[in-house]
């Protein structure tokens, strides 16, 4: 039997599940998921706004602004 794969996405769904229960506290949960407190508090705020679809990872731009200035003066 194969081992059972999890998306962060359904890692953080999970995480935000068993915080709403209100059986473990915020410290034993980050503690579960290896997560920062910084972090917990970023899923559920996430959710609270936007629910599941809000906890898919975002996308970051490649590069800073300034990179992209200098490159961009350099032709």
């Amino acid at each position: 039997m194969p081992w059972k794969t999890t998306t962060p996405m359904e890692e953080a769904l999970r995480f935000v599940t068993l915080a709403q229960t209100e059986r473990f506290t915020l410290t034993e949960l980050c503690g579960q998921f290896c997560i920062s407190r910084k972090t917990a508090y970023k899923h559920l705020e996430r959710y609270a706004s936007g629910g599941f679809k809000a906890l898919a990872p975002q996308v970051k731009p490649k590069g800073s602004g300034r990179e992209t200035l200098i490159l961009g003066g350099m032709r």
